[in-house]
């Protein structure tokens, strides 16, 4: 059992490659985890944040700090980009969005 906080940070890793570090999570009014909040960055410099569903973990490695998925990078990429003023007003919206694709 771990914390969001704990995890945060940790790197998402594709079957190609690393792609990101998670920086949040999406729940739902149940406090289930339905998507990670992905940083991307070039540099260190924080180019883009993408939503993750959950499903596409398919384990995390504890001591590497790892969650790995099912997913190429490039499949990763296109995910929606998550925007807090956007979908703080219909988070609706976000979870139809990125379910349709899986």
């Amino acid at each position: 059992l771990r914390s969001f906080k704990e995890v945060s940070g940790y790197k998402i890793h594709g079957i190609d490659g690393e792609i990101g570090q998670a920086c949040d999570f999406l729940i739902d009014v149940e406090w289930n985890i339905q998507f990670i909040l992905v940083n991307i960055s070039i540099l260190g410099l924080s180019i883009r944040q993408l939503l993750l569903p959950h499903e596409w973990v398919t384990h995390i490695n504890w001591s590497e700090d790892m969650f790995y998925t099912k997913h190429s990078v490039q499949e990763i990429k296109q995910n929606p980009s998550y925007i807090p003023a956007e979908h703080h007003l219909d988070s609706t919206k976000i979870f139809k969005a990125t379910k349709t694709r899986l």
